[in-house]
């Protein structure tokens, strides 16, 4: 029953199949990481804006109004008083506010190479959970053929037995293996529905569909080594040693000179002596300031080469990751070459593993073989099919890693 109720399930459930294309596709649109990566990059934008308000003028808007108790003041002060003033403050010049605007303008492009690298990653998975359900999707047919066939060949062995044609041992080992192959599909079953549910979890989806097509090599478009240098990885290090570049020249600005101008207008009342009648000033003041921190007891100089030391870090930390990657894809390259060997290999011997089968299957029809040599035979012819799947799982697997490595992973 339970077989017959996964049967239904896969029938009911799976009625359409999802396209490599469309996981993909579904990933980039509904990654929670992709999402973080964005906001992160539009706080960027944000503080550039900020960045800009020391460039444009500040004005502002004062106002007041004061009354005092009259039994507070003295005769000559006033009970009530006002005051209004207007200002307008610009920086004429001020270096590190420029440099400020390079530096978060090198953090925009930071962050843009924080999420390619994300979205790499994220379509990496998308990849490799779409090829892991093709996968166990093929075992699982497999393992459901490997059950129709020992069904079948149950039922023959059973009616032998019942008329004397086999003996009592051939009848339980047929038996035997008949739930071999029953529990060896449930585990297969159970193996492709998690695959499945592992796919839908990562696309956040209520339901997923069953994969398209069949277990195949899907490309074997071998990225070049000197690509390596446009990994996604590489070329965040890259961007955050350009970010500690600018940096040092935002410090080092700090200490260079600072021209302000202050415009303000101001109205208040007040009492005008000798008459001592109540009366209003109003005017202008216009102030220029220049501000030169001429010595900060070598507090610059010293965030200065700390950013420098942080720069060299990021610098020692590109090498060492160049050489990690080109390591990585050689040894990965002599991986590939092995495994397409084992698939030439397993492919002639699914072949002929098919044939052993069936010539054993008709000779223990005939009495010419035992069914220990029939076990063998589809025993032997599942495991080089199984065996097949698995470096063409293999394959793909590797050729992922190595697109990843060189960041073209589409």
């Amino acid at each position: 029953m339970k077989i017959v109720f996964g049967l239904i399930f896969l029938a009911f459930t799976f009625a359409n199949a999802i396209t490599l294309d469309e996981v993909i596709q579904i990933a980039k649109e509904r990654s929670l990481k992709i999402k973080i990566t964005e906001k992160d990059l539009e706080k960027v934008y944000q503080t550039i804006r900020e960045v800009k308000s020391n460039i444009y003028p500040h004005l502002t808007l004062e106002a007041s109004y004061q009354k005092v108790d009259p039994n507070y003041i003295t005769g000559l002060s006033l009970k009530n008083r006002y005051r209004a003033s207007i200002k307008i403050k610009q920086k004429i010049f001020d270096k590190a506010v420029f440099e400020s605007l390079k530096v978060a303008r090198e953090n925009i492009k930071l962050q843009q190479a924080i999420k390619e690298d994300t979205v790499v990653k994220v379509i990496d998975t998308a990849k490799r959970l779409y090829i892991a359900s093709l996968y166990y999707k093929y075992i699982m047919q497999e393992r459901k053929r490997s059950l129709e066939y020992w069904r079948k060949y149950f039922y023959f062995v059973e009616n032998q037995f019942k008329i004397g044609l086999t003996n009592k041992y051939n009848y339980y080992r047929t038996k035997s293996q008949l739930k071999l192959a029953q529990a060896q599909y449930k585990k297969a079953l159970y193996d492709y529905k998690k695959s499945l549910i592992q796919m839908k979890r990562f696309l956040f989806l209520k339901k997923i569909e069953e994969p398209e097509g069949k277990l195949k090599i899907l490309s074997l478009d071998i990225p070049d080594e000197n690509s390596l240098i446009n990994n996604t990885e590489l070329n965040v290090i890259a961007q955050t040693i350009k970010v500690k570049n600018r940096e040092k020249f935002f410090y080092k600005a700090s200490n260079w000179p600072k021209l302000n101008l202050n415009l303000s207008y101001e109205t208040y009342n007040t009492r005008d002596f000798p008459s001592l009648k109540e009366t209003w000033r109003k005017g202008y003041v216009i102030t220029v300031s220049l501000n030169w921190n001429i010595f900060d007891g070598f507090k610059t100089q010293s965030k200065v080469m700390q950013s420098d030391l942080e720069k060299v870090k990021e610098e020692l930390k590109y090498k060492d990751k160049l050489n990690q990657l080109r390591e990585k894809y050689e040894t990965d390259i002599e991986d590939l070459k092995a495994l397409i060997n084992q698939e030439e290999a397993y492919k002639d011997s699914v072949k002929s593993a098919q044939e052993a089968l069936n010539l054993a299957t008709e000779q223990y029809k005939y009495g010419l073989s035992s069914i220990i040599d029939v076990l063998d035979a589809e025993k032997n012819y599942r495991n080089n099919k199984i065996n097949y799947a698995t470096i063409i799982y293999q394959i793909n697997l590797k050729i992922f890693d190595l697109q990843l490595l060189s960041g073209d992973i589409e």
